[in-house]
């Protein structure tokens, strides 16, 4: 046993003497970004899309922000001869899907409904029937949302 000892207590002390030898490495910023005041990182400006639907004399607008696959925005439903409804959107993007929460205000209650749209070249067609299945949901094509000009949305969402 003392034979056993010696060896595994001189492994433990050789160890421990050991000298790092990796170096600290620093970052080094160009002193051209220092002196001109530019930021040595860059931040990518978040996506965002627009669009518009208009069927008759009813409107909708949607603003949305994306931000790697979780969505933000605000939409805002025209209606010629009913009560418009106006709102937060929020949710995620899951393949060509966005799955998308819509808090809104209309007759002066809020309520909260899900939204799906599929995601087609330039349009958001939006999903109808049965959210709990989404198996069971039909997009129809015929009242699709077009992208649009971003200014043009943002004095309908006011």
């Amino acid at each position: 046993m003392k034979y056993l000892c010696c060896p595994i207590l001189l492994i433990f002390v050789i160890s421990c003497s050991k000298k790092e030898t990796t170096e600290n490495k620093k970052l080094t910023i160009p002193d051209s970004a220092i002196s001109s005041g530019e930021s040595a990182f860059r931040v990518e400006k978040i996506p965002e899309n627009c669009y518009l639907m208009v069927t008759g004399k009813d409107s909708a607008a949607i603003h949305l922000v994306d931000n790697l696959g979780t969505v933000s925005g605000e939409m805002v439903v025209k209606n010629s001869e009913k009560d418009s409804s106006s709102g937060e959107l929020a949710g995620f993007i899951s393949g060509d899907t966005l799955k998308l929460d819509y808090t809104f205000q209309s007759e002066g209650v809020t309520s909260e409904n899900d939204i799906y749209f599929l995601q087609k070249e330039n349009e958001l067609i939006q999903g109808l029937g049965d959210y709990k299945n989404t198996k069971s949901l039909k997009f129809d094509t015929s009242n699709n949302f077009k992208k649009s000009d971003c200014n043009l949305i943002s004095k309908i969402l006011k």
